[in-house]
């Protein structure tokens, strides 16, 4: 008996004290200190009726309802009507908040393939949907290849049929919320046809690492056939062939890595690729374009914490070739606190690389940031001679203790970093010029050094840098060690570093990140 007296008890509350018997999980109902109800609907403009009575066009405030129990019907054009069972009480104001939902109505859709077409053709539609920004929404077909659409009604709707082999069909259906609209979508063979014949990277190293060492090559097709891709050198001399099975998607790609069929690395030059393309009937399709293996350029990651890009306390000459880019984030850890940043350098143009830095220095009462960035430019890139070699400018802002721990801090410097190519190795020499602003005209004097050691997959070198102060006459010493990881078959880098800086006494510092590099 006390059970079920407890659960009358529960109903009782649910029904006379819950501001709402709505089944809508986004409408909103909050109860505050005041007198009266609002109602508020998205989008605005429902027309309100309370008991019956019109209120007019949200948004509505009434305060002179008596408190007690209230039914209220919200009314839209194109919109499902709603209805709300509301109780008010005295020395209280209820806000509503209802979300209208578009009225929907049903299309009925048939695809089918157009009178005499070949029964040869393999058949398999794809319907979509066209969205408000134009984009394609998949809907799914049944095995005759028929669909029942609920769509919002009292509007036209754009829909798409797509086959392989089969030219797009679009058509366009009006939906009401009276009558199911249906549509016959009739699809007659396409003509075969081959274009957009494109690569990734028109200049590449087969020496980077896999994915930054190749590029990938694609084409498209308009229907069935087959089709084969031939490379060959400044001789004619066929150099790589690839042959594709028969086509039975729009789109075909292939990756070469700039060898030979048999493995081996092709010498440096410029490679002439051709896409021949057969349909059904036999009738030969051909597209070509160029591609450039350069044994010159180098991808590979590099540390921008002094705001150029190099290693951790050595700016280096090397920069990325043109259109390439690179992303990392990260954080340190050690005496000077969990300072974050994130950096990116980029090559707009040949010989040029840009950088920028953001870091952010946060510990319990403060919290500091700094931007930097950079602007290199490479005179000699290690090629013909074994010396490379770059001038840079940077510049860097900070807040109040928001200057980069391992940069020079605020600033603008003048770098012209120089190295010495030995294969695998670079070593580097950096000597900078560093105005502190806003501290005087006369500048302190950076010397970096380091050694980078570039692999397949893993980059890393030792780097220390001396930061003398001819105003103050005192030295700064930084040192630390890095590498980075690019694993294969990957753009993604995993970075790791650590070090000692003696700047205002001995501090040690360790820090990760990770990114992508293109």
């Amino acid at each position: 008996m006390r059970k079920v007296r407890f659960v009358f008890m529960v109903l009782f509350i649910l029904f006379f004290f819950s501001p709402t018997l709505s089944a809508n999980d986004r409408d909103k109902f909050e109860e505050t200190a005041g007198r009266g109800l609002e109602i508020n609907t998205n989008p605005l403009g429902a027309k309100v009726y309370i008991d019956g009575v019109d209120h007019g066009l949200t948004p509505v405030f009434i305060d002179s309802l008596p408190p007690g129990k209230y039914r209220i019907e919200l009314h839209k054009d194109n919109y499902e009507d709603r209805a709300i069972t509301v109780i008010l009480r005295a020395e209280s104001l209820l806000i509503i908040s209802v979300e209208m939902e578009s009225a929907r109505g049903q299309a009925q859709i048939s695809v089918q393939k157009e009178a005499g077409s070949s029964e040869n053709i393999p058949f398999k539609p794809e319907l979509f949907t066209v969205t408000q920004d134009n984009s394609f929404a998949p809907v799914p077909l049944s095995d005759d290849n028929k669909a029942l659409l609920t769509l919002t009604s009292n509007r036209h709707h754009a829909i798409t049929a797509r086959a392989f082999g089969w030219e797009d069909v679009t058509v366009t259906i009006f939906v009401s919320e009276q009558e199911t609209a249906e549509e016959t979508i009739e699809m007659k063979p396409a003509a075969f046809k081959i274009s957009n014949l494109s690569q990734s990277r028109r200049r590449f190293n087969p020496m980077n690492p896999k994915i930054l060492g190749s590029t990938e090559y694609r084409f498209e097709v308009t229907a069935h056939g087959s089709g084969v891709i031939t490379i060959t050198d400044s001789n004619g001399t066929e150099v790589f062939k690839k042959q594709f099975s028969q086509f039975d998607t729009w789109i075909q790609q292939i990756t070469w890595d700039g060898r030979d069929s048999d493995g081996i690395p092709l010498p440096q030059g410029v490679y002439s690729v051709k896409a021949e393309a057969q349909d059904t009937s036999g009738e030969n399709y051909l597209l070509s374009l160029k591609t450039e293996i350069n044994y010159s350029i180098n991808i590979f990651p590099l540390s921008v914490d002094s705001a150029v890009s190099g290693l951790t306390f050595a700016p280096m000459p090397h920069i990325l070739p043109q259109g390439s880019y690179q992303f990392n984030a990260g954080v340190l850890a050690g005496s000077l606190g969990f300072p974050f940043k994130i950096n990116m350098r980029i090559s707009p143009v040949k010989n040029m690389e840009l950088t920028a830095l953001f870091n952010l220095n946060a510990d319990k009462t403060h919290t500091g940031w700094g931007i930097s960035g950079s602007v290199k430019y490479n005179f000699l890139d290690g090629g013909d001679i074994p010396l490379a070699l770059s001038a840079s400018l940077s510049y860097a802002w900070a807040s109040d203790a928001g200057e980069h721990i391992l940069s020079p801090g605020e600033g603008v410097g003048f770098h012209a970093p120089l190295s010495v190519e030995l294969s695998d190795f670079s070593i580097v020499f950096c000597p900078s010029a560093f105005w502190r602003c806003p501290e005087g005209i006369i500048p302190e004097l950076l010397l970096g050094a380091g050694v980078l050691y570039r692999g397949t997959w893993i980059t890393g070198g030792l780097s220390a840098r001396a930061e003398i102060d001819f105003k103050e006459n005192s030295l700064r010493f930084l040192t630390g060690a890095e590498v980075h990881f690019i694993p294969p078959a990957s753009n993604f880098v995993i970075t790791a570093h650590g070090g000692i800086i003696n700047k205002d006494g001995m501090d040690w510092y360790a820090g990760a990140g990770i990114g992508f590099i293109y």
